[in-house]
């Protein structure tokens, strides 16, 4: 298999169907060639949510590739950013895709965005020793997948994130100081879309919440992205609700009391809120969202009523340098609020993760081309270390250290990213609230902050049969009680 290496920076690609974007090279260090990264996301998604958060995946990438290129680039290469659409709905053709970027000499590819399209696409990494980071995928099933180490992901997968909704919930309501009007929530209705994303999540908070001695109703499954926009079709959405309100009530005296319901999805969450919202009577729902509710395209159609409401999603250390310095790049070329932008700090992360690798990769085998199973392992070492600690504001001082032989451990925006047996991260996860905007419209706004790890240490000594120790039989240094 044809391994790539630098390439002059003229002639790039041709006429072919991709965008080249190139940063800006301090010229006073340039080798005068170039060293190509990927970046796979469907960018003209018809899922609002899915569009917004692939936009921003082009635009902090390229935030990155500029950082990096404007201290030094990669050993005095210039890094540059292609972007490739990957396919949506999910497609076998995304095959092609990696195969396309192969031939072109990138070294590596920052994606797929979404679980389906990534389940699709790692044989194909596997096959042409084409090492992917995605930012995204989240399901817990990708955990299983034999890729010989070519799939990274450095978001924690939606196993945990099971986790840290029936903590949170359990905590947050059970807990008469913080909302003193809401009753303990021991009772809930879980509803999810039909592929690993939803089973894994609906599994694993599941095994949680019961083993805290409460109840689950469902689930109840849905097809992903069946439930049309209400505005034109309402009838999906009031069905999909109709079987909710079906199910016993948590009272059974009382089939109209409140019910909590639990949504998992990514397609078709703000196509289902709204069509409650319009439902006459409304039904009497409280809703719980994940990660697929944490974007700008869900506030600009979420209706008043979801206000007060709250869900989970991964999150960034938002306290620390590794964080300030992507909060600075972003303001600084887009004027934007990177807190917005869910699973921006991973896309971050993965560039920077890259062009540290490669850098280590020039270091230790100079004469060698770049990317494969040597670039993997380099991902490997600059992330878990041991090392010392640097972030993306330290890239200078990361160039000079990995190449006068010292070891590194990248520590990002997202979190430590150090990569286990399996080639994933635990990072940290927020429990945030809709409330309403200074626009008069909805807002996030953080409630509690998880650190994740920790976390999964407690909850492993509440369980005997736990996703968790599940985790910890295939991964042994993701998550040690």
């Amino acid at each position: 298999m044809k391994r790539h290496g630098v390439t002059k920076a003229t002639g790039l690609i041709g006429s072919l169907l991709i965008f080249v974007i190139g940063g800006c090279l301090d010229t006073s260090e340039s080798k005068g060639e170039v060293i190509r990264l990927g970046l796979m996301a469907p960018l003209n998604a018809p899922v609002p949510e899915l569009a917004d958060a692939s936009a921003s995946f082009e635009r902090v990438a390229q935030a990155a590739v500029d950082e990096i290129n404007s201290h030094g680039g990669v050993d005095g290469y210039e890094l540059v950013l292609i972007i490739r659409g990957d396919i949506f709905p999910p497609s076998p053709y995304i095959t092609e895709v990696i195969e396309e970027l192969d031939n072109l000499g990138v070294v590596g590819a920052i994606g797929p965005v979404i679980t389906p399209t990534t389940e699709i696409a790692w044989p194909a990494a596997k096959e042409h020793e084409f090492p992917l980071i995605s930012p995204s995928s989240t399901a817990g099933s990708l955990a299983d997948v034999e890729d010989g180490g070519f799939l990274f992901r450095n978001v924690t997968n939606d196993r945990i994130q099971g986790l840290v909704m029936a903590y949170s919930i359990t905590d947050y309501f059970d807990d008469p100081s913080t909302l003193q009007e809401v009753d303990p929530l021991d009772c809930v209705y879980v509803l999810h879309q039909d592929d690993s994303y939803g089973g894994d999540f609906a599994a694993a908070f599941t095994e949680v919440f019961r083993a805290q001695q409460h109840k689950v109703f469902g689930p109840i499954e849905f097809g992903k992205g069946s439930i049309t926009n209400p505005d034109q079709d309402p009838q999906p959405a009031r069905d999909l609700i109709n079987s909710v309100m079906a199910l016993d009530p948590c009272d059974a005296g009382d089939r109209d009391a409140l019910r909590n319901v639990i949504l998992i999805s990514l397609d078709d969450v703000s196509n289902i809120v709204r069509g409650w919202d319009q439902m006459q009577p409304k039904p009497n729902i409280r809703w719980f969202f994940t990660d697929g509710a944490r974007t700008p395209g869900f506030l600009d159609v979420a209706p008043s009523s979801v206000l007060n409401m709250v869900g989970t999603s991964p999150t960034n250390p938002i306290l620390g340098d590794a964080y300030e310095e992507l909060d600075k790049a972003y303001r600084d070329r887009y004027n934007g609020n990177i807190a917005e932008l869910v699973f921006s700090s991973q896309v971050w992360d993965g560039v920077f993760l890259f062009a540290a690798a490669l850098t280590l990769q020039l270091q230790d085998t100079p004469y060698s081309e770049l990317g494969g199973a040597g670039l993997v392992q380099a991902l490997r070492d600059v992330s878990t270390g041991p090392g010392v600690i640097l972030h993306a504001g330290q890239w200078r001082d990361m160039l000079a250290a990995i190449k006068s032989g010292v070891p590194v451990d990248f520590d990002g925006a997202s979190g430590p990213n150090d990569f286990d047996a399996c080639g994933e991260t635990i990072g940290p996860y927020e429990f945030w609230q809709l409330v309403e905007g200074n626009d008069g419209g909805v807002s996030f706004s953080q409630l509690e902050f998880f650190d994740t790890r920790e976390l999964s240490r407690q909850l492993a000594t509440l369980m005997q049969d736990t996703t968790v120790k599940e985790l910890q039989s295939k991964c042994p240094e993701a998550l040690m009680p």
